[in-house]
């Protein structure tokens, strides 16, 4: 079993394993991992630097740690298959906490039904962070290897924090692909809006997105299903954080976090007074060696996120050779597609 340590941040000029143009955030306000755990592109001019599309600009830190502590809500984006993007949500959740925040710790990886279970085990006299993973059947439900997670949950848990489960159970998510709005009663549709008309564009580029991360392998005719079960995913985890006094602070995919049409979407629309920040860590592609080389990944303008925080990568694997259908594979040529978390329906 992969056990992680957070060790202090080496000093300043020599870095993180990185290169030395990485603005390092100090010591004093962020613990980081020692070394990184994926093995490619170490050395990339962008590991390890946090990028703020909005501004244009890099920022140190201490400057992201004092943004984080100014938010309702903190979005922190993954690929969930990368270990480095678990070390640093740990690092960030243990900075908060450390700087008087007692973050609420919602989790994608977590359906709403399981609630009440999670909560009747934290209540008991042996709570461990392996029972955690355990109670909620992570790796059965299919998400990658708990030991990668669990320093998020470590963090949570000495410091007695709230651990909310934020996802749609997946029982509606099938619903919902096989029939539609109609697989939900009213009263579940107009808590997560979904009586209300997806701008078209999003909607567009909900479905190209489906289409991408199932390898080009679903039906057109069901494109609109799945856009409707992601939006309602989103909508469900917004409803959650929505729910909880702030801060909180969510674990899940980057796709979720994106400012355009994630969670940040429904937050923005239902709870306009929340203060929310996106952070995705990304991870860098080898011929990418400038921000602006990465918004081709999100098809956007500007990309989708408040800050965005590069890591090293993992070899490619061809996530679309698993499904047994011949199809192109319309990604991007030069960045990794981490294998999809996909549904059975």
């Amino acid at each position: 079993m992969r056990h992680f340590r957070l060790l202090l941040l080496c000093a300043a000029t020599a870095g993180c394993a990185s290169t030395a143009r990485a603005p390092a955030p100090s010591p004093a306000s962020l613990q980081l991992p020692a070394r990184w755990q994926s093995p490619l592109d170490v050395t990339h001019p962008l590991v390890g630097r946090i990028w703020d599309p909005a501004m244009q600009a890099w920022r140190t830190g201490d400057e992201v740690l004092a943004r984080l502590l100014a938010a309702d809500v903190v979005l922190l984006g993954e690929t969930h298959d990368n270990p480095d993007h678990h070390l640093l949500q740990a690092a960030v959740l243990d900075a908060l906490v450390r700087s008087g925040r007692s973050p609420s710790v919602a989790w994608e990886m977590m359906d709403v039904d399981q609630q009440a279970t999670l909560d009747g085990y934290l209540r008991g006299s042996n709570v461990t962070t392996d029972g955690v993973g355990h109670v909620v059947q992570w790796e059965e439900r299919g998400w990658p290897e708990w030991d990668m997670y669990a320093p998020i949950a470590r963090v949570a848990l000495t410091a007695k924090l709230s651990l909310l489960a934020a996802n749609l159970p997946l029982a509606r998510v099938r619903a919902l692909i096989r029939q539609g709005p109609g697989a939900l009663s009213s009263t579940e549709r107009a808590a997560l809006h979904l009586d209300t008309p997806f701008p078209p564009e999003l909607q567009a580029a909900v479905e190209e997105e489906m289409s991408l991360s199932h390898c080009g392998h679903l039906p057109t005719e069901m494109l609109p299903a799945m856009a409707l079960a992601q939006r309602a995913r989103d909508a469900q985890m917004a409803q959650v954080i929505r729910n909880a006094k702030p801060p909180v602070v969510l674990i899940s995919g980057a796709g979720h976090a994106r400012t355009d049409r994630g969670v940040p979407f429904h937050l923005r629309a239902q709870s306009p007074s929340l203060r929310v920040v996106s952070v995705a860590f990304q991870e860098v592609a080898p011929e990418a060696q400038e921000p602006t080389g990465y918004r081709e990944l999100y098809g956007a303008d500007v990309i989708p996120f408040d800050l965005v925080w590069f890591t090293p990568r993992l070899p490619e694997e061809d996530a679309c050779a698993r499904i047994p259908h011949p199809a192109p594979k319309p990604k991007p040529p030069t960045l990794r597609t981490a294998p999809p978390v996909t549904v059975d329906i």
